[in-house]
């Protein structure tokens, strides 16, 4: 790719909670194959993982990852009861600065924008200078769980409300190409519902007598099945999902990037942040299954990038 009329190549990293690793995945293989973005959108996780791209600190981040252990996690998270949100988010960013993840936004080697929501108004906010770890805290801020961020007189929440996979900020940017990562295509949350239990009474069922189970088995209601109810955090984050899903189909319908990569990772909730190698493995196999379609568009574009950068006939 060192053609000097290569396109502009753009990235939109879409949202996903912990499914955002797999942008790790995409782009050790984009990498590899030499495809550098110039520009960077992200959305959420996509945000958070663009960043690290951008400061070339993807391996860094990889690497923590890669580490994360439960307990960690939670550490991390910070629970709390108060302030618009279960965690505070505050922790998160701790994580990001001691990964130097960190600085102002408009200092990066390549243009970034990390996409949020304004929580008294519904717009979407494109935060393209000031504190980059401010501008992450925002676009993940999932409502509900992570408390919202206070910027420039704003209250800001996480992007994917209004933009989950951000080709139109990516375009703005200036990208000629640009490629998608959409993660929210599979609704996680029918996947991380707890299981049946089984009432004791059904259970005692096989240990009496056939004479006695056999009738008491037809008699018994369906009733003795019983679900346990999901938790907090899987109906707000299953219903996000959900939205989020929507969104992306009929923003991505209305815009579609020059190339859509998507990994699959349905059985994957949003807060599954230590299957790091898992998911990371899974945004790798999505990418190499783009890679040909993503050459090929490349190598089409570079007559037109071409075209547009000779200068234009003298007049007369």
């Amino acid at each position: 790719m060192n053609d000097a009329h290569v396109p502009r190549i753009g990235l939109a990293l879409g949202s996903g909670g912990a499914k955002g690793w797999a942008h790790i995945g995409v782009l050790e293989v984009l990498l590899h194959a030499g495809i550098r973005p110039h520009v960077i959108a992200g959305t959420s996780a996509g945000a958070l993982v663009g960043a690290a791209l951008a400061l070339d600190r993807l391996e860094a981040l990889k690497q923590r990852v890669l580490k994360l252990t439960l307990r960690e996690i939670l550490s991390t998270l910070e629970l709390r009861l108060s302030g618009g949100g279960i965690i505070s988010g505050m922790g998160i960013i701790r994580e990001l600065e001691a990964l130097g993840i960190c600085g102002q936004i408009e200092e990066l080697p390549l243009p970034f924008a990390a996409v949020a929501t304004d929580l008294i108004n519904g717009s979407e906010i494109w935060l393209r200078e000031g504190e980059l770890s401010k501008a992450i805290h925002a676009s993940i801020a999932i409502p509900g769980v992570i408390a919202p961020v206070r910027h420039d007189d704003r209250w800001l929440i996480d992007g994917g409300l209004v933009n989950p996979v951000p080709v139109s900020a990516t375009r703005a940017l200036g990208a000629d190409v640009i490629i998608a990562v959409a993660l929210d295509q599979d609704i996680s949350l029918r996947y991380r519902l707890p299981e049946k239990t089984v009432d004791p009474l059904e259970a005692m069922v096989d240990y009496l007598p056939g004479f006695l189970a056999s009738p008491l088995r037809r008699v018994l209601p369906d009733m003795t099945r019983r679900e346990r109810s999901p938790g907090y955090v899987d109906v707000v984050t299953g219903a996000i999902d959900i939205m989020q899903a929507h969104i992306a189909r009929t923003r991505l319908a209305g815009e579609p990037p020059h190339v859509l990569i998507r990994p699959l990772l349905p059985d994957i909730g949003h807060f599954d942040f230590d299957q790091g190698e898992k998911i990371i493995a899974a945004g790798r196999e999505a990418a190499q299954a783009a890679l040909p379609h993503a050459l090929r568009v490349l190598d089409h574009m570079r007559p037109l990038t071409a075209a547009r950068a000779k200068p234009a006939p003298p007049r007369g």
